[in-house]
């Protein structure tokens, strides 16, 4: 019950704020193009409260699944309508009232009515670009030195004779590279047009140097899937379980 209660107010506000901002854009084409708005509420009636500034009301609604904008004249029937009696002075007057959104040209009302998905594009866009430019969690093993905790038996790291404990010094010509340059070289040389590719690797084991040559082929293509790890070439890194992830504050470049 206690998750349900968090998840519907999570919803409620969630879905406040995308009416907030989708109505607002409405709300700002509108003023923009001269367009009288009556009403902008928040939710839909009966009104709770609100205020009124020039000819808006501003106010909350009782019902919180939504919100609208009210503008003078948007609901006026249809421009090739013939009407009589009341109906017919209302229209007439709407016509020739500068503020009324049915006196305005077709453009104008296009942009009003496109500027509500247009400010919740907006919002997303900002959203996600400020989320991922603050914050950005990664493993912590990726900036390390790429030190084999264990190879796997039958791949080409084992072909290669790299062994448990070894760290790998250069990688493809790459000095001194961390777990996640070695995995981008690996993913270059896959995408080589070549059937298959023989990357040179130096590793420092029991404080000597040894060279030797890890031969990429497609075996199928087994290694260009979108899942490919470095787990399929036998790479398994030492991890640090105590501090598995590293959070990065700063913008990505």
């Amino acid at each position: 019950m206690h998750t349900f209660l968090i998840s519907l107010v999570s919803f409620v506000i969630a879905l406040g704020i995308l009416v907030l901002v989708h109505e607002f854009g409405h709300f700002l084409a509108a003023k923009l193009c001269g367009v009288r708005v009556e009403q902008f509420s928040i939710g839909f009636p009966p009104r709770l409260f609100g205020i009124k500034i020039g000819d808006t009301d501003y106010c909350i609604s009782a019902t919180p699944l939504g919100g609208y904008v009210k503008m003078t004249g948007e609901s006026m029937p249809g421009e090739n309508l013939s009407l009589t009696g009341a109906d017919a002075e209302t229209v007439a007057a709407q016509k020739v009232d500068p503020g009324a959104l049915t006196s305005h040209p077709r453009w104008q009302r296009i942009i009003i009515g496109l500027a509500g998905p247009f400010a919740n594009f907006v919002l997303a866009l900002v959203l996600m670009t400020g989320f991922y430019m603050l914050h950005n969690e990664v493993p912590l093993y990726e900036h390390q030195p790429p030190t084999l905790d264990w190879v796997a038996p039958g791949t080409a790291a084992a072909s290669a004779g790299l062994n448990a404990g070894d760290t790998i010094v250069n990688f493809d010509g790459q000095e001194n590279p961390t777990w996640e340059q070695v995995g981008e070289r690996t993913g270059l040389n896959l995408q080589s047009e070549h059937i298959s590719h023989t990357v040179p690797v130096v590793v420092e084991r029991n404080g000597q140097q040894v060279t030797t040559n890890l031969q990429l082929s497609d075996g199928g293509d087994q290694l260009k899937t979108p899942d490919f790890g470095m787990d399929q070439i036998g790479f398994l890194p030492v991890l640090d379980q105590s501090a598995e992830f590293i959070k990065c504050e700063q913008p990505r470049t």
